[in-house]
């Protein structure tokens, strides 16, 4: 018995023009519910399961799935290349500030004071470290290029600036699927 293998054709990707504006807000939902998992990981208690250093890589794909969105439904519905124009024309409207330095990442320390109920020893026993210690401490993260902020806070202005990208580009997409006025 021989057996075929077959080749599968890869279709060139696509966005249903109807179910654009939904794609677009199930990539920021998804960017944001990341973005409330980091902000419990910043919290000053323990929070075994939610890893900042994990978190953020997730957050950054979903929220960098709405330029990859709209890029794949333009590719296939706009002009070639205008989606590019239309992307550096939008861009030209940020400060330097929201245009960003990059994500390189910086360990930091967030103190755990005992919980409730807990003595001081097993809040350091819970957080698996050594129950001599005077304080408790657990691992987080900041952004290299804004150490005083929280790395929620800076998730949190890319999200805003990414839900931004997404009005406009469905108000400009919208506008470009607008029969011309008749004289």
């Amino acid at each position: 018995m021989s057996t075929v293998m077959t080749r599968r054709i890869k279709q060139p990707a696509s966005v249903d023009p109807a179910r654009l504006a939904t794609a677009l807000h199930e990539k920021l939902g998804a960017a944001y519910w990341k973005l409330s998992e980091l902000r419990q990981s910043e919290q000053p208690r323990l929070t075994p399961n939610l890893e900042p250093q994990t978190i953020i890589p997730h957050f950054l794909t979903s929220a960098r799935g709405v330029h990859s969105t709209a890029n794949t439904f333009a590719s296939s519905s706009w002009r070639q290349g205008e989606f590019g124009i239309w992307r550096k024309q939008w861009e030209a409207t940020l400060s330097l500030d929201e245009l960003g330095d990059g994500a390189d990442l910086m360990p930091i320390q967030i103190p755990i004071p005992p919980q409730e109920g807990l003595s001081r020893d097993s809040t350091l026993l819970l957080a698996g470290l050594p129950a001599h210690r005077s304080e408790s401490f657990k691992g987080g993260v900041r952004f290299k290029s804004y150490p005083d902020k929280l790395a929620s806070e800076v998730c949190f202005a890319y999200w805003e600036l990414c839900r931004r990208f997404v009005d406009d580009f469905l108000r400009d997409n919208a506008a470009r699927s607008e029969p011309p006025p008749t004289a």
